[in-house]
């Protein structure tokens, strides 16, 4: 059981894998007491998303795993926020130095942001 997250959640993902001789299972899942759904184990790593949970306000996160002596990993263990979180997101100055030249053996440089200033 987690400890009381704000935010709310809009999705859940993790990865799981049965570590030791067992058969396949299923992990419940549960958000504030409520079981919202289940996430498949076996010997073979598996990501799974639990989506469309659209629980706002406080939550905890609770896996409950009925299958006794089944002994698994979790790992990866995600959510999205059902809302944006109350932080001010302001852009930062990115500088990139072009010489010495950067590019070699005819690579190309691909920028994903908008240039506004080169400096030489």
């Amino acid at each position: 059981m987690s400890s009381t997250i704000n935010g709310g959640i809009k999705s859940l993902t993790m990865t799981t894998q049965l570590k030791f001789a067992g058969n396949p299972g299923e992990l419940m899942v549960e958000i504030n007491d409520i079981p919202v759904g289940t996430i498949p184990f076996s010997s073979i790593a598996t990501v799974t998303t639990i989506d469309n949970l659209n629980v706002t306000g406080d939550f905890v996160i609770e896996i409950l795993n009925p299958n006794t002596g089944q002994r698994m990993a979790i790992d990866d263990l995600t959510w999205t926020c059902y809302s944006t979180l109350g932080v001010n997101e302001s852009p930062k100055p990115v500088q990139l130095p072009i010489y010495p030249n950067p590019i070699k053996n005819g690579e190309y440089l691909n920028l994903n942001e908008k240039v506004n200033e080169i400096l030489l």
